[in-house]
């Protein structure tokens, strides 16, 4: 019983470890394309951009 509840103890901790890396993989991720791409836009493209929204919108 004691190798079993080792081994279920291991493998949950290891998708507990995946998924927590995984987590932060994709949040770091999306936080700098976030980071650079809308500084990028924000400084060239926003005003152009919400414009063309909001006529295509209406």
């Amino acid at each position: 019983m004691a190798r079993k509840k080792g081994q279920l103890d291991w493998r949950t901790r290891l998708k507990i470890q995946g998924g927590f890396l995984l987590a932060a993989f994709v949040l770091g991720l999306v936080d700098l394309i976030y980071y650079r791409l809308g500084r990028f836009f924000a400084r060239k493209n926003k005003p152009r951009v919400s414009g063309r929204w909001h006529f295509k919108e209406g």
